[in-house]
């Protein structure tokens, strides 16, 4: 019987436990998460080939609401890692998220190409400030988790008083 990584390691945490259904569930998300990684990172690895591949231009009129909308995907995707490393991650939130964080910086940047001001660029700073708030998190995080908190925040503490 072959062992999965994910199988393997919950095992060994659950040993103690009694043999319940609550043990069997845990088990079953964990499968399922583990799963769900590996139908993501298909999905990239197809989407890049066809996007290697696949000969799309893009018509330099659409050039900004495309720009705006992978602005948007891409603070959503932030958001959604800083969400799951923080513990409070929800898979509709991401969609709802993504898909509006996408049509409404559409939506602005044609309604300021209508009234002939360059809204466009003002959604992307507010992406670009969300995303970069979202990378420093993401930062952190990995940073008190490999350095130590105590450690981090002494540094940051140490610069400050400096500046």
């Amino acid at each position: 019987m072959r062992r999965n990584f994910l199988n393997f390691k919950l095992s060994s945490t659950l040993r103690d436990e009694p043999s319940g259904s609550d043990s069997n569930e845990k088990i079953v998300n964990l499968r399922l998460k583990g799963a769900s990684v590996w139908y993501g990172l298909i999905g990239i690895a197809v989407g890049i080939i066809l996007g290697i591949y696949t000969p799309l231009n893009i018509p330099i009129e659409y050039a900004r609401y495309t720009a705006v909308g992978i602005m948007g995907i891409l603070d959503s995707v932030f958001g959604a890692i800083r969400g799951d490393l923080q513990g409070h991650y929800n898979a509709t939130v991401f969609i709802s998220g993504l898909i509006t964080n996408m049509f409404l910086a559409i939506i602005v940047t044609f309604l300021g190409d209508r009234l002939g001001i360059d809204l466009y660029l003002a959604v992307i700073v507010a992406f670009t400030i969300r995303m970069l708030n979202n990378i420093g998190i993401i930062r952190y995080f990995f940073l008190s988790r490999f350095m130590g908190k105590k450690e981090v925040e002494a540094r940051l503490k140490a610069k400050a008083e400096l500046e």
